[in-house]
């Protein structure tokens, strides 16, 4: 009895390598993603902080620190969705090629039942020829 072997089973192999290295691009995008959120939030943050007492050379330098602020949060939000788009996409290409083993599963799985059957069968043939031989002896 020869051993069941899946014809397509490198190309398996394949798709099993890209869904580990898309798992990995999602989870490194969405980092990403979490670190640019938590950086406006820093940022909003120390934008609603009250300084203390200030000189007036402090306070001007005050002053151009919360425009730099502003300035800088606005190139944030660019920034984030950029990266929510990055998430989306790499979750989507994961969808498919998690669909894509799926339908490989599932043909290889109708190959081993017809390989089986087949087996089964040659197993028969077998069987009957040898009672037959017993038979005429």
């Amino acid at each position: 009895m020869k051993r069941f072997k899946f014809r397509l089973q490198t190309v398996y192999d394949y798709k099993l390598t890209v869904e580990s290295e898309q798992k990995t691009a999602l989870l490194n995008a969405r980092t990403e993603l979490r670190a640019l959120e938590a950086e406006l939030e820093r940022v909003e943050a120390e934008m609603l902080r009250e300084p203390e007492r200030l000189t007036v050379g402090e306070l001007s330098q005050y002053s151009n620190y919360r425009e730099f602020l502003r300035e800088y949060r606005k190139t944030l939000f660019p920034k984030i969705a950029e990266a929510e788009k990055k998430v989306e996409a790499c979750q989507q290409a994961l969808i498919i090629t998690m669909n894509e083993l799926k339908a490989y599963d599932k043909l290889r799985e109708k190959h081993y039942e017809q390989w089986k059957t087949e087996e089964a069968a040659a197993e028969r043939l077998v069987l009957d020829d040898f009672m037959a031989a017993d038979l005429v002896n």
